[in-house]
């Protein structure tokens, strides 16, 4: 039984009726048409902000799987009174039981967690990143996205004050967004709480992994949902091999639908190479001081 995510199809329906009509042609070829062996309805993909999950996104558009939070043949319910990214048991709940839904999201841990593993069984990848790298690709993010809570600040700043304002200024009043966090603190608890909940059943990738061994990632990705076929595979890819040199945030952020990505530059240990050492050591103390 199909409940519907009405609140996409206007939002496409307002911007770009085009991109809807190709993502429901899309995702009605995935649920009715597309033979598939198998047998994993749900996958979850629990990502660290600012480390490549767009790349997650996109390799899962290839495979039979709709996109759970980016359809409108799936409903979308999330636990609003924590944040607007935090699933819970009626997330999986509102997914139909009979087709394959892949969800990826920046969830942090909460004590549901175990309950939806044991009720809904999805298979889970755990995507993160390089601390430093991650809060640098967040800054540059912060300075392309004028609607950012943070650009105002960080863009009247030089880079290296502006990084190291973008890691701990927070609002003062408590919200949904988690803004009265200092970014850094949130982030290193989110690793920490969970890692501290992982097992040998989770897939366990980092986006230094991609860069490294695009062919190798796209392939544990494959082998962890059982999926077995090299033509897919060499789609997905020859995709990623187009477009090395093709990103530009800002005008990825601008585009509609499954289409938006905040993927940036795909490259690693720019911290190291674009900041200077004062910059470096007071970053340092802020992860060995958890700040607050």
């Amino acid at each position: 039984m199909y409940s519907l995510n009405i609140k996409y199809f206007f939002l496409l329906l307002r911007q770009n009726p085009a991109q809807l009509y190709l993502e429901i042609v899309k995702d009605i070829k995935k649920d009715f048409f597309l033979k598939t062996e198998t047998k994993i309805n749900y996958v979850w993909c629990i990502a660290l902000p600012k480390s490549g999950s767009t790349i997650i996104e996109k390799i899962f558009d290839f495979l039979p799987y709709v996109q759970g939070n980016k359809s409108i043949l799936r409903k979308y319910n999330l636990a609003t009174i924590l944040s607007d990214d935090q699933i819970n048991l009626d997330t999986f709940k509102s997914f139909p039981s009979n087709k394959l839904t892949f969800l990826k999201t920046h969830t942090a841990f909460t004590s549901e967690f175990p309950e939806i593993r044991k009720i809904y069984n999805p298979k889970i990848i755990y995507l993160k990143r390089n601390i430093q790298d991650m809060m640098l690709s967040r800054y540059f993010h912060i300075l392309a996205d004028k609607n950012h809570w943070q650009h105002e600040i960080i863009n009247k700043m030089n880079f290296q004050d502006g990084f190291l304002k973008s890691c701990i200024y927070k609002e003062e009043k408590v919200n949904f967004q988690n803004t009265h966090i200092q970014p850094i603190k949130y982030y290193t608890d989110w690793l920490k709480d969970w890692e501290e909940n992982l097992d040998d059943s989770i897939l366990q990738l980092e986006f230094e992994d991609f860069v490294k061994d695009k062919s190798e990632f796209v392939e544990k990705i494959l082998k962890h949902i059982n999926f077995d076929d090299d033509k897919v595979k060499k789609k997905i890819i020859n995709y990623f091999d187009e477009r090395n040199n093709s990103n530009n945030l800002g005008s990825n952020l601008n585009k509609i639908g499954r289409n938006v990505s905040t993927f940036r530059s795909g490259k690693i240990n720019e911290f190291q190479k674009l900041l200077d050492e004062n910059t470096k050591q007071k970053f340092k103390s802020l992860l060995n001081n958890k700040i607050i």
